[in-house]
């Protein structure tokens, strides 16, 4: 680290003075028309300020590398929630999808239940194989079983 042409840090303030740790005198403030108040907190400020970066050699550049990881940070966050969000609306897409798959099962199983329904009343009164008993009766358990096990994913 090169040397500082400024006096050394600590410094402190006594009202409107700025001084060093040992007493050296290094500036006051006396503002044109501003309150002695004003004045004596302006000095505190310029203290804090220089005690802060004590050791660094160049503020302005700490603070333009703050700013530049600090908007790293901002873009990588931004990045980030974007991906999140992206995420979630695809997750909002599969849930919807979902649902109108399963409305659209509800309403075949209703049309296949139906025209079950029709084919043995209309063959109740007829001599059927028992082909087709047995068709319409593992179709119906089929209607069944899937409705069992659609209750049990939902």
């Amino acid at each position: 680290m090169s040397k500082t042409n400024h006096t050394p840090e600590p410094w402190k303030t006594k009202e409107n003075f700025i001084t060093s740790i040992d007493g050296l005198f290094i500036s006051s403030l006396h503002g044109s028309g501003t309150l002695k108040s004003e004045d004596i907190a302006n000095a505190k400020r310029i203290v804090e300020c220089v005690n802060a970066m004590a050791g660094i050699e160049s503020p302005q550049k700490l603070r333009e590398t703050f700013e530049k990881v600090r908007y790293l940070k901002l873009d990588a966050y931004t990045e980030i929630k974007a991906e999140r969000d992206n995420l979630q609306s695809w997750k909002n897409d599969a849930e919807f999808g979902h649902k109108l798959m399963m409305e659209a099962f509800k309403k075949q199983e209703e049309i296949l239940s139906g025209l079950i329904q029709e084919y043995k009343e209309f063959i109740a009164d007829c001599e059927v194989p028992p082909s087709i008993t047995e068709f319409l009766s593992k179709a119906e358990n089929l209607v069944k079983n899937n409705n069992s096990i659609k209750t049990e994913q939902a």
